[in-house]
């Protein structure tokens, strides 16, 4: 399945840059640490709405090839 192939790399891709920009905000002085540390929650946010996702597709699927 097309979509599921992309969200799969979309979730792959967000996550390495969430991992950068938490590095980066570890180092970073403290406002600008604070807000890379935001987006840093927020990206993560957004991989966790894209696992789900991908989750109920996949079970989906499974479910209407049985």
């Amino acid at each position: 399945m097309k979509q599921m192939k992309t969200i799969r790399s979309l979730i792959v891709l967000l996550t390495a840059i969430c991992f950068g920009l938490a590095v980066i905000a570890f180092f970073l002085p403290h406002g600008i640490g604070t807000v890379c540390a935001i987006g840093t929650v927020a990206l993560a946010a957004l991989v966790l709405i894209l696992c789900l996702v991908y989750g109920a597709l996949y079970f989906g699927q499974r479910r209407t090839a049985a």
